[in-house]
């Protein structure tokens, strides 16, 4: 194989790594750990794009460190794999259970729900109460849909407790989406894994709302990761400032630059204070101000079939 082609498989075997990097890091590392990793994957694929682009003398050095810079990716892509499986191994681990025995759960886990947000003093509204699934608490589902509907259930479940337990002021909305064509048991050529969806939306303290994302991205059972964010405001904010006219020419005095005490001659009149600058309120944003939050969500549900 000559040189070139050695480039082109270890530059196509790089963008597959990055691309796979990608995906895992977003959703289950921190901000922080999340900008280090994304930083040291882009200088790496900017190593590889100056191999790619540079016309390569076929060396031992060259070669040494083409080798070098691969053997950094793989291990990079072996770590990130290592933690992947124990997201799978959780989601294959799950328990096969019947129509019936998912409905069952489901009522339970609703009623647990009211309960804990009794608990924290936190309201649930109609559109939240089911968790999203209102439709499955008196019809059965579909046999083959169980397995996808119990994991994106729990999913959902976990999320909510999580909101809950930051005590926000209410829980507003819970929505499921309609599960997609990859969850099908009779799929001939199913997916290694793919995403189950659903929405949250409640109302809090915008101070609290980086403990509720760290809570949910941190969580080591289930891939969770945030597909969109809505914070809006609900305090209300005036949509013009109060008017306040501009000082006059009497209240406005200039520097006194005859070197007295600033009265007039013979006169004991102090000179005016200057006019206090105006400075910028903040009237939104804070973090003890009531907002609206509406998260989307998906989970990646791995399939049992694949390894």
């Amino acid at each position: 194989m000559s040189i070139s082609d050695n480039k082109r498989v270890v530059t196509l075997a790089t963008v597959m790594g990055l691309a796979f990097a990608g995906i895992l890091y977003v959703g289950f590392t921190k901000n922080a750990e999340y900008e280090e990793t994304q930083a040291r994957l882009n200088e790496i694929s900017d190593q590889f794009q100056d191999y790619q682009n540079q016309d390569t003398t076929p060396t031992k050095q060259n070669l040494e460190n083409l080798t070098a810079a691969y053997k950094e990716v793989s291990k990079v892509s072996d770590d990130m794999k290592a933690a992947f499986s124990k997201y799978a191994s959780f989601c294959t681990g799950q328990p096969q259970i019947s129509a019936q025995d998912f409905q069952k759960q489901l009522l339970a886990d609703i009623a647990s729900v009211r309960t804990l947000a009794t608990d924290k003093k936190v309201g649930l509204a109609r559109g939240a109460e089911d968790l999203g699934m209102g439709s499955y608490k008196t019809a059965a589902s579909k046999k083959d849909e169980v397995p996808y509907l119990a994991f994106q259930h729990q999913a959902v479940k976990r999320v909510v407790e999580d909101i809950i337990n930051s005590a926000p002021a209410s829980l507003e909305k819970v929505y499921c989406e309609d599960l997609p064509d990859e969850a099908s048991l009779d799929n001939k050529k199913p997916a290694e894994y793919f995403p189950l969806r659903f929405q949250v939306a409640f109302e809090a303290k915008r101070g609290t709302l980086p403990q509720v994302i760290n809570k949910i991205m941190e969580d080591k059972e289930f891939f969770l990761m945030i597909t969109g964010l809505a914070v809006q405001g609900r305090d209300v904010v005036p949509p013009v400032a109060a008017y306040t006219p501009p000082a006059t020419a009497a209240e406005v005095q200039g520097d006194d630059l005859t070197g007295g005490d600033g009265a007039e001659a013979g006169g004991d009149t102090p000179a005016a204070a200057p006019p206090a600058r105006t400075i910028a309120v903040q009237l939104t944003g804070k973090p003890d101000e009531t907002a609206r939050v509406h998260m989307t969500f998906q989970v990646l549900y791995f399939n049992p079939k694949k390894k």
